[in-house]
């Protein structure tokens, strides 16, 4: 069953009819922007009214997703795959880190409030 799920995955017919879905996705969110807003705007409110109908649902949930191992396996991957990149190209991560930086500090100047705010709370 496992095998005839993954070729089925890697067969041509089903990675063309997966672009072209999301290629009709793209489309679509182009050409209705408003709508694909409020689709996301009620995708949130219900997931925010499912956070506090179940909490201790939510918590579990929560839970159980970061300890299981596919996606601890999914944490480690990215975190060595930057780690990576870091060593690759020491100057782009500096300059990276610089423009992060900068941008911080430009925003603490530009909403002084809000960055006290920010470090008061």
């Amino acid at each position: 069953h496992q095998t005839k799920l993954r070729v089925g995955r890697e067969s041509e017919a089903y990675q063309t009819k997966l672009r072209v879905a999301r290629e009709g996705k793209a489309t679509k969110r182009q050409a209705h922007p408003e709508a694909h807003q409020t689709k996301l705007l009620v995708i949130r409110e219900g997931n925010a009214t499912k956070k506090q109908a179940h909490p201790l649902a939510h918590q579990t949930k929560l839970r159980v997703g970061r300890e299981s191992e596919a996606y601890q396996t999914k944490l480690r991957v990215a975190r060595e795959g930057k780690a990576t990149k870091r060593q690759a190209h020491p100057e782009a991560h500096q300059t990276k880190l610089l423009v992060i930086r900068e941008g911080n500090a430009t925003k603490k100047q530009a909403h002084p409030l809000a960055h006290q705010t920010k470090l008061r709370v």
